[in-house]
């Protein structure tokens, strides 16, 4: 597989500052390309990203749910690169011009992964090499649990199971290993979905341990993971996104189950999405998309009532 241009400019830029600035840097720009790649873009030099690129990865960070000071703390990074490889237009553009600290825009898009290539990716990771079952298990967690990338690969059996300590015994799940700011949380109600996932996990670990590769760095495990799940189609061109694109099929998935009908996302405007909900549950509609909303926030580890992270997910309708 050929060498990522903007990875191999981070390693052969001059930065400036403390070794710990360096580094940060290094982390952040890294991450920035990461994440770029997710989206399918392309540009192989640090002197030919754009602010579009740039705008376009901070919205991505901010629908992940990423707080503002950990957005530009990457900015910082990336700011720092830009500026090494002489691209002055993004190291001296601001954080207003990426609406970093301004309200997220729901654009009513459905971002979840798309059926086919999902099931076709995990199929042949099942059969893969060692690594490639680690990366077929992320997803599945990421889809069935609804768990974030890092939630998924710390996942741990011996950690998390509620109720028993086998797939077929199991009551609840313990949500604790890579949480973002350490808020763990319980998922209560369990699918036979999620049951097999879990399945698979206990497994390929025999109960103890999470997915990660022994000896090996969560940096260079993320990388690995994120070129394997690429290599097989998860990505933004062929299949609608990545491991957060399983996380929001998901979310639709707890919609659906709640309420009966589609996410607002998933309808052409939102008047077609409250006739819809109407014809399917008459006046009590409303209560259910709330219920749903609800659900979707705490179980995946955020506030009952940020209502913006629901919207994320789902897609506004108010």
């Amino acid at each position: 597989m050929p060498k990522d241009g903007l990875i191999t400019g981070i390693h052969r830029a001059s930065l400036h500052g403390s070794a710990k600035t360096v580094a940060n840097n290094v982390d952040a720009a890294e991450r920035f390309v990461q994440t770029a790649r997710e989206l399918g873009i392309k540009t192989q030099k640090w002197s030919n990203l754009t602010n579009r690129h740039v705008h376009e990865v901070v919205r991505e960070w901010q629908q992940e749910g990423l707080k503002d000071s950990t957005i530009k703390g990457y900015m910082s990074g990336v700011r720092a690169l830009a500026r090494a490889w002489g691209n002055q237009k993004v190291a001296e553009t601001d954080n207003k011009r990426f609406n970093i600290g301004n309200r997220v825009y729901v654009d009513n898009v459905d971002k979840s992964i798309l059926p086919e290539p999902y099931e076709k990716a995990v199929t042949a990771l099942r059969s893969g090499n060692d690594i490639e079952q680690r990366v077929g298990i992320v997803l599945e967690l990421a889809r069935h649990l609804g768990l974030r990338f890092e939630e998924a690969y710390k996942f741990d059996c011996q950690h998390s199971l509620i109720g028993g300590n086998t797939p077929e015994t199991f009551t609840g799940l313990f949500i604790t290993d890579g949480t973002k700011g350490g808020r763990d949380r319980n998922l209560h109600t369990i699918t036979s979905e999620m049951r097999k996932a879990v399945a698979r996990h206990h497994a390929f670990t025999s109960g103890r341990g999470n997915l990660m590769m022994p000896g090996w760095k969560e940096k260079s495990v993320r990388q690995e993971f994120y070129k394997i799940a690429r290599e097989h189609g998860i990505s933004r061109k062929d299949s609608n996104g990545s491991f957060h694109a399983a996380r929001h099929a998901r979310a639709h998935e707890i919609f659906r189950d709640t309420c009966g009908f589609e996410p607002p996302c998933r309808h052409a405007s939102k008047e077609d999405f409250i006739a819809a909900a109407r014809a399917s549950r008459g006046d009590d509609y409303a209560r259910l998309v709330n219920e749903a909303e609800v659900q979707v926030r705490t179980q995946f580890g955020h506030g009952a009532g940020r209502r913006d992270i629901s919207a994320q997910y789902l897609g506004s309708w108010k």
